[in-house]
């Protein structure tokens, strides 16, 4: 998917970016108020977008510093029809250790808390303007368990849930299609999340998942930010996934086979369950590269699951969500474990 066919996609909307120290009127925001000014010259570089760009040095944790600063942009800018939530840290301290809970609930404040107060603060004009669209970066840390980030994946598990229950929220206002809200894997890409955040021994004992490029993220989020794949609405997507294609299925389709793009945990179908007419095929999760963290396609293979009325023929769905790989420890984990080694996911 090429990002610059959405050039002009959403000319005259103002989009709202958090954690943008890395066409649409842009407000960016970030704490670090030097990154912003990069990214900002970055933008005006780009002169047949015509591009108007505002910059805002923000704590997104602090509550009342949220509300001014949106309130600031709605001024200067107008209505807020696109909000990417893209700020967050991470910090690998176990959380036995003396600092392990402070890094704990700061990661929290900021990778959640910090993240909903921004919705918080957009969403009634949204509801009155009645359309919108927000991302939420979350993280396949969301979908497994690993060392020294007790912080980091709960907040991102619980930045997924949330994501799926506003969807309903706003569904149950008559505004399901019109305010659409996602969550998004970016892919696993080596920036200032982790330079900024951990020591270089630390970042030596990393997996060596890091491949991902940041316009993966962008190109799906570029696509998300016009309607186009509103049929993902609500749930968890993975950026290496075809978004194209997995849109096409449907959101019934979609919805019904839940397990495959949503943190669910439920149990398998039980006899005479309705299960999806079309689900994806096993040679659509090897296109979209899950099974391995470098987005290499790997030997997993589909998951079976038995139902009625034939219960000796297993329906086949394919093996698209992160959690079907996300039990086995050692797939994830750095050969120098043993060794008090650390984990990440982005």
């Amino acid at each position: 998917m090429d990002p610059s066919q959405f050039a002009t996609s959403n000319r005259g909307k103002v989009a709202v970016v958090t954690g943008a120290g890395r066409g649409a009127t842009l407000a960016l925001i970030d704490v670090d108020v030097e990154a912003l000014e990069t990214t900002k010259a970055a933008a005006h570089n780009v002169q047949d977008r015509q591009s108007h760009v505002e910059t805002y040095g923000l704590d997104i944790t602090d509550r009342g510093a949220v509300q001014s600063t949106f309130k600031s942009i709605a001024v200067t800018l107008g209505r807020v029809d696109i909000l990417v939530n893209n700020a967050g840290i991470t910090r690998l301290h176990l959380f036995a250790e003396e600092e392990g809970f402070d890094d704990f609930w700061r990661t929290v404040e900021v990778n959640f808390k910090g993240t909903m107060l921004c919705i918080h603060a957009v969403l009634p004009g949204m509801v009155e303007q009645k359309s919108g669209c927000i991302i939420n970066m979350a993280s396949r840390a969301a979908t497994v368990d690993g060392p020294k980030s007790v912080g980091y994946n709960a907040s991102k598990a619980a930045l997924v849930r949330a994501t799926g229950s506003l969807q309903e929220d706003l569904a149950s206002m008559g505004l399901g299609e019109q305010v659409h809200t996602y969550c998004l894997h970016p892919g696993s890409v080596w920036g200032d999340i982790l330079t900024g955040n951990t020591t270089a021994e630390q970042q030596e004992q990393l997996p060596p998942i890091f491949k991902d490029v940041p316009e993966l993220a962008a190109g799906t989020v570029a696509y998300l930010s016009t309607g186009r794949g509103k049929a993902l609405r609500g749930l968890y997507f993975d950026c290496r996934q075809d978004i194209e294609r997995v849109a096409s299925f449907g959101r019934e389709t979609l919805q019904r086979a839940g397990l495959l793009w949503s943190l669910d945990k439920s149990l398998p179908p039980a006899a005479g369950d309705d299960l999806p007419e079309t689900p994806p095929t096993p040679e659509d999760a090897r296109n979209a590269g899950h099974g391995s963290l470098g987005g290499e396609p790997t030997p997993t293979g589909p998951t079976s699951i038995r139902c009625a009325p034939s219960p000796a023929a297993p329906l086949e769905l394919p093996d698209m969500s992160p959690q079907w790989v996300s039990g086995s420890r050692e797939d994830w984990s750095p050969a120098g474990q043993q060794d008090g080694g650390s984990f990440v996911a982005s």
